[in-house]
């Protein structure tokens, strides 16, 4: 299958079986990796012989997957590399700083008292 093909495959329904079939079978661990970086989990492999494999995969829901299938998503919307150079991933963006507390009534400058 080629880049395009499986990513075809990964459009965002919550159970997805690829099949693959003679030399296809070696491509199986990249097909897990491009899984992984669209938001997917490997549910289960079966391997009925050397030249037929099944892999099942559903969508993973959890928010960190499904930024990482964004942020993905982006970078090959840019032209950027589907999988990224030794599958290290750069760290994500820090959260937002927490908003400061609230100033006691005493030193408000709009004279208000804890309304």
């Amino acid at each position: 299958m080629k880049k395009e093909e499986v990513l075809a495959q990964f459009d965002g329904r919550g159970r997805i079986e690829i099949v693959l079939r003679g030399f296809r079978v070696a491509r199986a661990g990249r097909i897990q990796a491009i899984a992984q970086e669209m938001g997917y989990a490997l549910h289960s492999r079966e391997g009925r012989s050397n030249d037929v494999v099944r892999l099942h995969f559903i969508r993973d829901d959890n928010p960190l997957a499904r930024r990482r299938a964004e942020e993905t998503q982006a970078r090959i919307a840019a032209g950027g590399p589907l999988l990224l150079p030794g599958g290290v991933r750069p760290p994500s963006p820090p959260p937002p700083p927490q908003p400061p507390p609230p100033l006691p009534p005493h030193l408000r400058a709009d004279g208000r008292r804890g309304r």
